[in-house]
Formats: C-alpha cells, sequence, structure tokens
C-alpha cells in the first residue's frame, strides 16, 4: 500500500517510524559530509551530530517521506546494484 508523502505529516509518525525515518537522513548526512571531505581533500569538523540535526530536520518538518510499493523497492535495489561500490545515494 503506498502512501503518498504529502498526505503524512510526521506528527503522525510512531516512534518506530521516526527512529527509521532519522537513521535514514543520518545516514544521508554522512555521506554527504564524506563526499564534502573527498573534494576538499581534508577533514571536515561538524558542530553536532548527524543523528542531531536528522532529529531537528524531523521536528521543524523539513524532511518529506513517502511508503515505498514493492515494485519501487523491487528498481530501487536493482539500482543500487549497478551503482560503483563506496557510493551509495539515499536520497
Amino acid at each position: 500500500m503506498e502512501k503518498d508523502f504529502a498526505t503524512i505529516e510526521v506528527d503522525n509518525l510512531n516512534r518506530f517510524e521516526t527512529v527509521l525515518l532519522a537513521a535514514k537522513r543520518a545516514r544521508q548526512i554522512n555521506q554527504l559530509r564524506v563526499l564534502k571531505q573527498k573534494q576538499l581533500e581534508k577533514k571536515v569538523i561538524e558542530k553536532e551530530k548527524s543523528t542531531t540535526l536528522a532529529l531537528k530536520e524531523i521536528d521543524r518538518n523539513l524532511i518529506t517521506y513517502k511508503y515505498s510499493t514493492s515494485k519501487e523497492k523491487k528498481q530501487e535495489e536493482i539500482k543500487e546494484q549497478q551503482r560503483p561500490r563506496g557510493l551509495k545515494t539515499v536520497f
């Protein structure tokens, strides 16, 4: 069953969904930091941890999401397998 992300509000998330959403967003933030470090060729030190940033974004309703259908999940898995190792895009 697919839900439209525009109709789902963060206030309607249960704890489990909030944790999953925060974890996924934190991984995205970490990936962006790694790419930034590779581009600048030096270590980048951030003030806040990625999990803190993710939870703040969720609290401020800056994140939209939707539940994927099984067909969409299979397509995403195929794309992920075709990507070069070491670079995963989860946007």
